[in-house]
């Protein structure tokens, strides 16, 4: 038997034990069929060469399996490239015909069909390598053209062995490596596709090396336990199966052990990556802090040198995500559900999105006839891609709280080379599972603060109007009754005096109104919500506090209106309050720029607008709401006074209580909505808010009704 029979076997059986490991994965893998395809083709053509070197029999047998090697060859660089060339096909069409009817002929025993079935399986390997070369060459990214040499040159160096192999069959004397040669180039495209990229060279001759050694030690232990053996066929089988179980046992153990010493040495940032990570999770134990998590995430990202990029978003209050901690720059800061609806999507249906896998998508539907759903598709991939383009994010993992997205954490390693292993993908899955709790645990803790705080407000409201309320009522009817009684005791009295005492009891009157005023805000602020939802005009509330303010500020209010705006839920005469509220606020604002006559101030603009808008929430899910705008061209408000605009008891004005927003944004929250603002300092102010429509409201309540009166 010639050296190159065995190696048949040899080959044959690398390549089997290459498809049941590719077969068994257990996830789904892009290429998977038509590289088992290809895997198999070669073991049939191995098999065959064996079977014919062996018993001169299956010489038909050994050709067709050729033939199909070419066919595999073709099919799997067509997926792998999402091209398909007609050239090569048609080729291939008309030699398998010419094939099939000289096979019964005389010609099939001759050397001449095995070298032309040869020479075309060599031909479609060749052909197929350069279109590979070709891709490396229009390839973006230097990192993946690199990669994509690796290959081509290793594709180059098989095909000239195998046809250092086609020689020997001939005659002549060289070595017989080809299809050795080949299966380790296979098995360089199998970790490829197991791993959903192109490997790095240093990164695959670490697994080679890890492997050689891996097999090197259960070799040893076989040859231990079995050679001495030899001679006795029943100790021998003992032997066999003792040396089974021994290697079934240490095999996972001596695996872990080969790969921790030698990783760290070759791959030392990923290796104290895991070390950190286990400090990092075991300190994050006790943490609720969000700005505390944060720092402490992103400073031992920063420490490991590990990534080049890296940002903790979080979901805010106002609905959007928010990356209050960086590591190098991006472009996109905060994130809104709509502008990153349908990253958000995948993210929220995969947990983990990888910038490499949407770009290889986007590319494989570049080359097909798009329309439809297809056509859809490639727009909310390309949508993706350039999400993440512009949060500089190569990996994103969602902080996922059952179909919540609390957050998303976006690593990238920009550096050539650069890339984040299955290994460390699975830390940071750990570590945002632990994020995840930790967010979750901070927005109850937030909720049971602010339970806490508005039960002890309560509790100091109630006593503190009792206390103030009476007196202060003894001291307004006081001076109303003296400022409409003449004073008898002093019937000659100058002017001036007479000025100063009504200026006095003005003060007192005017100071009795503002301590009354602050109380009824407090206890408004205070008090559960009292009101009752219905179909509501938000038009028509618009229209009457424009005449209000009209009527008590003199200025001119500017109605922007929505015609037929639909109904909204809500209580009309809370919404009515919040909107007096804004509209005094924006006068207030006006007045500080172009005075108290704001009547004869053409400069001074109020703005109230309606309109339908479209909002997403949390789950992603759209709806129509109104919104009302007001807006204003005063001084606007600096952004040190808007972070605390909605404290109770914080003001900017010499005579405001401080309570006026903070009611209005806890009326707004009790119809499910937020009082928001825009502001530029020396342009303005715009303060909105949003609300359900009724028909919506009364839509989705209608089934829960009808199931609570079932129950």
């Amino acid at each position: 038997m010639g050296v190159q029979i065995q190696t048949a076997l040899i080959v044959a059986v690398i390549l089997c034990a290459q498809i049941i490991n590719l077969a068994s994965a257990d996830r789904r893998l892009e290429h998977r069929a038509a590289f088992i395809w290809l895997l198999s083709s070669f073991v049939l053509y191995n098999a065959a060469l064996f079977y014919f070197g062996v018993s001169g029999e299956g010489r038909h047998f050994m050709l067709l399996s050729g033939l199909l090697a070419a066919w595999a060859i073709q099919n799997f660089f067509a997926h792998y490239l999402h091209h398909s060339s007609l050239r090569l096909l048609s080729g291939l069409v008309l030699v398998s015909l010419s094939t099939l009817l000289l096979l019964p002929t005389s010609v099939a025993e001759g050397p001449a069909l095995p070298i032309f079935v040869a020479m075309t399986t060599l031909g479609t390997y060749s052909f197929s390598i350069w279109q590979l070369y070709r891709k490396a060459l229009q390839s973006p990214s230097k990192t993946a053209k690199q990669r994509l040499m690796y290959l081509v040159v290793g594709g180059v160096l098989s095909i000239v062995l195998l046809g250092v192999d086609l020689l020997s069959l001939q005659g002549f004397s060289l070595p017989c490596i080809g299809q050795l040669f080949n299966a380790l180039y296979l098995f360089v495209w199998l970790q490829a596709i197991q791993s959903e990229r192109l490997l790095d060279l240093k990164e695959f001759l670490v697994r080679m090396l890890c492997l050689c050694i891996l097999v090197l030690c259960l070799s040893l232990i076989m040859a231990g336990l079995v050679i001495w053996a030899r001679d006795s066929l029943g100790w021998f089988v003992y032997n066999l199966l003792l040396a089974g179980l021994v290697i079934a046992v240490v095999f996972q153990p001596i695996q872990q052990f080969i790969e921790k010493t030698i990783g760290p040495i070759l791959f030392r940032e990923r290796f104290e990556l895991g070390l950190h990570m286990e400090q990092l999770q075991r300190n994050l134990t006790h943490t609720l802090d969000l700005n505390d998590m944060g720092h402490r995430v992103l400073g031992f990202l920063e420490e490991s040198h590990r990534f080049t990029h890296a940002s903790l978003f979080l979901l805010d209050l106002s609905g959007q995500f928010t990356a209050h901690h960086i590591m190098g720059p991006i472009e996109q800061n905060p994130l809104n559900q709509l502008q990153g609806r349908e990253f958000l999507d995948l993210l929220r249906k995969e947990r983990v999105v990888k910038f490499n896998v949407i770009e290889r998508e986007c590319e494989h539907l570049n080359h097909q006839t798009l329309s439809g759903e297809l056509l859809t598709q490639k727009t909310h991939l390309i949508q993706i891609r350039e999400t993440m383009k512009l949060l500089s994010a190569q990996v994103t993992i969602g902080l996922l709280d059952g179909d919540r997205l609390l957050g998303f954490l976006n690593l990238k390693d920009d550096r050539p080379g650069g890339f984040i292993s299955r290994n460390e993908l699975n830390l940071f899955l750990e570590l945002c599972a632990q994020l995840t709790a930790i967010v979750r645990n901070s927005e109850i803790q937030r909720q049971l603060n602010e339970q806490k705080r508005l039960s002890m407000i309560g509790e100091m409201a109630t006593g503190m109007a009792h206390e103030i309320r009476n007196p202060l009522g003894a001291i307004k009817a006081a001076a109303e009754l003296i400022a409409s009684s003449p004073d008898e005791t002093s019937p000659v009295e100058s002017e001036e005096g007479n000025d100063e005492r009504k200026e006095m009891i003005e003060v007192i009157i005017e100071e009795s109104d503002r301590l009354n005023l602050v109380l009824n805000q407090f206890l408004d602020y205070a008090r559960p919500f009292r009101g009752s939802f219905e179909a509501t005009d938000l038009n028509q509330i618009a229209d009457r506090v424009a005449r209000m303010t009209q009527t008590s500020r003199g200025i001119h209010v500017e109605l922007c209106l929505q015609k037929n705006l639909p109904l909204v839920m809500a209580d009309g005469s809370q919404i009515h309050q919040v909107c007096l509220n804004l509209a005094q606020n924006a006068c207030d604002a006006l007045s500080e720029r172009y005075g108290d006559d704001l009547e004869n101030a053409p400069d001074a603009k109020l703005t109230i607008t309606t309109s339908l808008t479209t909002t997403v929430d949390a789950n992603a899910n759209e709806t129509q709401r109104a919104r009302l705008t007001l807006s204003d061209n005063g001084n606007g408000i600096p952004d040190e006074v808007q972070k605390n605009l909605f404290v109770p008891f914080f003001t900017t004005k010499r005579k405001g209580t401080g309570l006026g927003l903070a009611v209005s944004q806890k009326l707004l929250q009790q119809h499910q909505s937020t009082l928001r603002l825009t502001s530029e300092p020396g342009k303005g102010t715009s303060f909105f808010f949003t609300l359900p429509l009724y028909e919506d409201e009364v839509r989705i309540t209608q089934p829960e009704k009808a199931i609570a009166q079932e129950k």
